[in-house]
């Protein structure tokens, strides 16, 4: 059940990469919510 380390590591950057990704669309939502809350209010 031992994996090499090289596949350990793309899976990790793998990993990695999807969650920053989920991670910038929840910032970019909650930016989005914001300005459309401020627009609106004026």
């Amino acid at each position: 059940m031992t994996q090499d380390p090289t596949q350990m590591h793309k899976e990790r950057k793998s990993r990695n990469y999807a969650l920053a990704g989920v991670l910038v669309f929840f910032v970019v939502l909650i930016a989005v919510v914001t300005m459309v809350k401020i627009g609106g209010a004026s």
